[in-house]
């Protein structure tokens, strides 16, 4: 069940691992300085992607797989570390959405 209120916990769980490791979450990586990135991310009209999307996967131990319906790529995020759990987004050039298996009767 998708809970649309979890967002801001997301956003801290990106922060505190970006400031956790400077040394991988550099400015050449995230385009701005860390502590910068940090304050960025926790504001509610920022929008991630691949790096907040990679450093979710390591949190929960999942891997994600982002279906992107422009050109039908699908990009996995901890695919490498053979997770028991798998969740699908589909993602529209812009914005990232739950992809629903619906089970037909």
């Amino acid at each position: 069940k998708i809970d649309p209120t979890c967002s801001s916990y997301m956003r801290e769980i990106i922060a505190s691992s970006v400031a956790s490791d400077p040394t991988e979450y550099s400015e050449a990586i995230l385009g701005k300085p860390n502590s910068e990135y940090c304050d960025w991310i926790l504001k509610a009209d920022s929008w991630g992607g691949a790096i907040e999307l990679s450093i979710l996967s390591k949190f929960f131990g999942l891997e994600i797989a982002v279906v992107n319906s422009v050109n039908g790529n699908i990009n996995r995020f901890g695919e490498d570390q053979h997770y028991a759990q798998r969740v699908f987004l589909l993602f529209d050039g812009i914005h990232y959405d739950p992809l629903y298996l619906e089970p037909h009767d």
